[in-house]
């Protein structure tokens, strides 16, 4: 099993607090920086996310597959969005969220404007439900009390 840490961060002084989510001790992003630099040609920019804002209302059912249509294209959940404009769509990073008895998985991350690049080798993640729960439950309560 995976585990998995959220929480708000504020990237630079005076922005908005975006979720920041690690895997295994490690960010995100960081893992999708290096399964995207080896995939780019010259030029092409890597890694250009950012964590989601306060526009995701209900933290708890996003993060649990059901997202905000503003935040999904059919089976896929936005989990981080463009760096520059933080708008939905515009250059996100989905992957599937499904709810497996026990446990909650992370699978098949793509990014939509590149079908051409694979995140394969990402893998997937799966995590104790209780435990994701928890880490959940954190978030919407530190987000609750801001």
């Amino acid at each position: 099993m995976n585990s998995i840490s959220l929480e708000w961060r504020r990237p630079n002084r005076g922005e908005a607090p975006q979720v920041g989510i690690s895997i295994d001790g490690q960010e995100l992003l960081t893992l999708i920086r290096e399964i995207e630099a080896p995939l780019a040609e010259d030029g092409q920019i890597i890694g250009a996310y950012a964590g989601l804002d306060a526009r995701v209302l209900d933290l708890r059912r996003h993060f649990l597959g059901d997202p905000d249509p503003t935040f999904q294209d059919g089976a896929w959940t936005e989990v981080l969005v463009c760096a520059d404009c933080q708008e939905p769509g515009c250059w996100p990073l989905r992957v599937k969220i499904e709810i497996e008895g026990d446990t909650i998985a992370w699978t098949a991350f793509q990014q939509p404007h590149r079908p051409g690049w694979s995140y394969e080798a990402l893998g997937s993640f799966r995590f104790d439900r209780l435990e994701y729960e928890a880490a959940l439950g954190r978030l919407v309560t530190a987000a609750e009390s801001t």
